[in-house]
């Protein structure tokens, strides 16, 4: 059992020193356009920036429209955003109630200097799943994302539409559209962020 132990121990230590010449390796023939590259992809900009104003604590009041034609359902919440990774994401932890019930949520937002969107994920107690979504800057400085994710009833994947506004250094909101198999849109929700004096 202990040759068998320390056997282990070195064929792990030699693939970890493997691992490392290889990585060595590889970044000494890399040439300074590749350097540079590498550089500007993993460097926050400007896109990360204009997400700034969503950093601290705020209150949040949102509005749920299950269809076109039913009463609203109101919620209410605080959600504690930070940047984590250097300010490559924008972490967004809120913690209130939705339909009487005890609501928590974890979310990630960044803008990925590769392809060049916006990227966000999105996990709540209200599921088993994760969201991702994916969005571009429009003309009115808004940000559209756009997401699918499994309706619970019928199983079938579901089209989103998310518009994220930031309205001043104190206020944002999130408005999300559920497109219909025929192409309509109804709009499921709208959350107001307000900055916590």
């Amino acid at each position: 059992m202990k040759n068998i132990s320390r056997f282990l121990y070195w064929s792990f230590t030699g693939f970890l020193l493997f691992v490392g010449f290889l990585s060595a390796f590889a970044y000494a023939q890399m040439t300074d356009e590749m350097m540079q590259a590498m550089q500007v992809s993993m460097t926050p900009g400007e896109h990360h920036e204009k997400l700034k104003p969503m950093t601290g604590t705020f209150q949040v009041e949102s509005t749920m429209w299950m269809d076109s034609s039913s009463s609203p359902v109101t919620g209410t919440g605080i959600s504690e955003n930070r940047w984590v990774l250097g300010n490559r994401f924008l972490e967004q932890r809120l913690t209130g109630s939705f339909m009487d019930m005890p609501f928590e949520a974890i979310g990630y937002m960044g803008y990925e200097n590769i392809q060049k969107k916006y990227v966000s994920s999105w996990m709540d107690s209200m599921g088993t799943g994760i969201m991702p979504a994916e969005g571009v800057l429009k003309p009115d400085n808004s940000i559209e994302f756009l997401a699918q994710y499994p309706d619970a009833i019928s199983g079938k994947m579901m089209k989103f539409k998310e518009i994220l506004r930031i309205h001043s250094q104190d206020h944002y909101s999130l408005e999300m559209y559920i497109t219909g198999e025929d192409g309509s849109e109804f709009k499921n929700m709208e959350a107001h962020y307000r900055r916590q004096k």
